[in-house]
């Protein structure tokens, strides 16, 4: 596999193990939640270290911090925005 995929699914699953472990005992929705603010947070995490990799080391590091950045952030604000119609529904 090429290292931006490997490094995609390594936060990917990071960020959904994290999420699991914030909303034991909160139910579905508080694990959506939990989930979309992991993603947001990781992928602010991720942009700001492939802007360091891209500074001070090669560019393929950068690029692929940045597919994953890119995955996080836009899978974050799906399941966030889903979450709070989902909320308000309620």
């Amino acid at each position: 596999m090429k290292q931006h995929f490997v490094i995609s699914l390594i936060v990917i699953g990071l960020a959904t193990i994290l999420a699991i472990c914030a909303s034991i005992g909160n139910g579905v929705l508080g694990f959506v939640i939990a989930f979309g603010l992991t993603c947001i947070i990781g992928g602010g995490i991720c942009l700001f270290l492939a802007l360091i990799a891209a500074v001070t080391k090669g560019s393929d590091l950068a690029r692929s911090l940045m597919i994953s950045a890119g995955i996080l952030l836009l899978v974050g604000t799906g399941v966030c925005s889903t979450a709070l119609g989902m909320n308000f529904h309620n």
